[in-house]
């Protein structure tokens, strides 16, 4: 701006202030958010805080100045700038240099100040007086120190020209006509107001307010009388500009130390930053391991790319020492080679111990049916089963009592509980002291099919079905070498179904009763209970079969685990009140297999009465830790399907007729 231009007595020009610039310069530039600068000479992308500064800004400031040197007014911020409309003698080649350099856009205006320069040459008038408006207007519509620096009387031409056209060899001369307080030409109208500091000069953030353009005269007698020292004074300002307006614009757009670059308002080193790598707006993924060196993305000098991300090949489980070399199950990975935990070794793709393990035992594949000691397989005699009877099995002696629930006892009973029944058991027999544990039935058979396995060794085995139950009784007859009581089918290790022997199922013959070729109370081996052993022996034996039969709710929860005290899961046998003959979960934690199908009691009185399985349904005694208190009683019954294992509130306890020395 010309407040800003000192011409000198010797005809030089002196650029005064370079706030901007050096504001600009330094590394601290991102600093700036808003605006700043004079608000006539601001481009509107430096208004806004979303547009990057260019030497394009200098150029508009560059014509800005023209016509402002030209008219002495600043054009208009909307609507086309011409100066022909304030100087007819104008051309309409330099209306349309100005127009091109003050355009909105930056990509319209001049790419340089040269560009500008050398059309503005073109454009001039060859003759200056050309431009000398026909009518004076009072200059009073420049700034304060444009006025002093351009205004000359009108009464003294000769003094005008004569600095004009003094030769820069006659400094004197030079030096008496700019020093000399020239008068103001008087104006017609009366002067308006002088800019407050907040209309001129001042820094401001947005948009430039509409005040600050004054609007364009409405003829050409309403313009300023110039002389042509005005013109001389642009050429000059023109001058100057071109040789450092482009270096200006450089400043004012990419001040950034070397080895930076301006990137979203802020100078950043191309060769380290994660956001701006190599260039503005190359991020480099964190998330997957890249980091920016040199301009470039890359990985640590530890790892490399594998699969799309950069992986430590040393100890990554996914990719050890090589790319997607993927480390067996319970593995990690050491010095870029897979390593087990000590003692163990990786078979099947996972770590195992090839001393305990039964599908790797010793080595791997290396399948025990019975289980695996020391790199070996179990042999059958070397199964450890705490099954003596006297020690795990209670006796019960023969007896007679009552079977089932009359109506009268109870109005609910359910259509199997009731006729009740008269029964005498014959045969005394062992029966276990506690349902079967998973323990044991894993020690037995080599897995364990229970759903509650967090329970503990000490908990009960369910989930398993009526086949796997009587498997389990035949395998404790043969490690005591007893008659077994069940044919069994296995396939590939699993038990698939067992059924009585043909020994103990009886012959049907025309018009006769069905009759029994063996009992199957007879067999000597363990076996499942019939319903009448099961309920014998839950009411406690002989002495107090005929007792208690149905117990209060608070009595109950001392006695079993039912709905109401189990938190919906089995618990460790033997915790809770035996009943008289020691006999612990006959009333609850797991329901219990019986050897036979649910039948309806007879009304005839029964000796050792045994049903054989018909179909696939089997009958199920006692309550669960599923069921509530008011519903269990010794006298409940319930049939299911042999093969139903899906449910964890089913259990068994192996009973076994005495031999006839014990």
């Amino acid at each position: 701006k010309p407040a800003n231009i000192m011409l000198t007595p010797q005809g030089q020009i002196k650029l005064m202030d370079f706030g901007i610039a050096v504001t600009f310069s330094h590394t601290h530039a991102e600093a700036y958010t808003s605006a700043a600068g004079t608000p006539h000479y601001l481009a509107p992308e430096q208004l806004t805080e979303t547009s990057e500064i260019s030497p394009a800004a200098d150029v508009f400031a560059l014509g800005v100045l023209t016509f402002h040197l030209l008219t002495g007014l600043y054009p208009p911020r909307r609507g086309e700038t011409k100066i022909s409309t304030h100087l007819p003698q104008a051309s309409l080649a330099l209306d349309s240099v100005i127009q091109r350099a003050t355009h909105d856009d930056p990509s319209q205006r001049y790419p340089t100040a040269k560009g500008f320069w050398q059309d503005a040459l073109t454009a001039w008038p060859h003759d200056e007086s050309d431009l000398s408006p026909s009518k004076s207007t009072s200059p009073d519509h420049l700034g304060t120190s444009d006025a002093s620096a351009l205004s000359v009387s009108p009464s003294s031409p000769a003094t005008h020209d004569s600095a004009v056209s003094a030769s820069p060899s006659s400094p004197a001369t030079q030096a008496s006509a700019y020093t000399q307080k020239p008068p103001l030409i008087p104006s017609q109208n009366p002067a308006p107001p002088a800019p407050t500091k907040e209309q001129e000069g001042h820094r401001f953030q947005g948009s430039a307010p509409h005040h600050l353009s004054q609007p364009a005269p409405s003829d050409a007698s309403s313009a300023p009388k110039h002389r042509p020292i005005a013109l001389r004074f642009g050429l000059f300002a023109l001058s100057m500009l071109l040789l450092f307006g482009s270096g200006l614009g450089v400043w004012f757009a990419k001040a950034c130390p070397k080895g930076q670059a301006r990137c979203e308002k802020r100078c950043v080193p191309l060769a380290q930053t994660n956001q701006h790598c190599g260039k503005c707006g190359h991020r480099c993924d964190t998330t997957l391991g890249f980091s920016c060196k040199d301009g470039t993305c890359a990985c640590s000098p530890k790892s490399i790319v594998c699969a799309g991300r950069c992986v430590d090949t040393k100890a990554h489980p996914q990719h050890c020492g090589s790319c997607g070399q993927i480390c067996p199950l319970g593995a990690t990975c050491k010095a870029g080679r897979c390593r087990c935990p000590r003692d163990q070794s990786a078979c099947g793709g996972r770590c195992v111990d090839l001393q305990t393990e039964a599908k790797h035992c010793g080595r791997c594949k290396n399948n025990c049916a019975l289980g695996c000691t020391k790199g070996a397989c179990k042999k059958r005699q070397q199964l450890v089963i705490a099954l003596l009877p006297k020690a795990t099995a209670q006796r019960v002696e023969a007896g007679q009592f009552t079977m089932g629930l009359s109506k009268k006892q109870l109005s609910t009973a359910t259509y199997y509980e009731s006729p009740s029944v008269q029964v005498s058991i014959q045969q005394p027999f062992w029966i276990w002291k506690t349902e079967v544990t998973q323990a044991q039935f894993q020690s037995a058979l080599g897995y364990n099919p229970s759903r509650f396995k967090d329970c503990g060794p000490s908990c009960p085995v369910e989930q398993v079905n009526w086949h796997e139950a009587a498997a389990f009784c035949n395998r404790l007859s043969v490690l005591e070498k007893r008659e077994t009581c069940f044919d069994c089918k296995t396939k590939r290790g699993r038990i698939v179904s067992c059924a009585w022997k043909q020994d103990f199922v009886p012959t049907q013959k025309k018009s006769t009763s069905p009759t029994h070729k063996k009992a199957y109370t007879s067999c000597k081996g363990w076996r499942l209970p019939t319903e009448a052993e099961w309920e014998y022996a839950a009411r406690g034996g002989h002495k107090q079969a005929n007792e208690t039969i149905l117990f209060p709710t608070n009595a109950l929860l001392s006695l079993a685990w039912v709905k109401e005290n189990s938190a919906k899961q089995p618990h460790p046998v033997a915790q809770k009140q035996p009943n008289p003959l020691g006999l612990f979960d006959m009333l609850g934690n797991l329901r219990e297999w019986t050897a036979e199908s649910i039948q309806r009691y007879p009304k005839s009185p029964q000796i050792d009465p045994q049903s054989p399985p018909r179909g696939s349904i089997r009958a199920v005694r006692g309550g669960s830790w599923y069921e509530s208190a008011r519903s269990t009683r010794l006298t409940k019954r319930a049939s299911v399907s042999a093969a139903y294992q899906k449910t964890g509130d089913t259990g068994f306890r192996p009973v076994r007729t005495l031999d006839k020395n014990e």
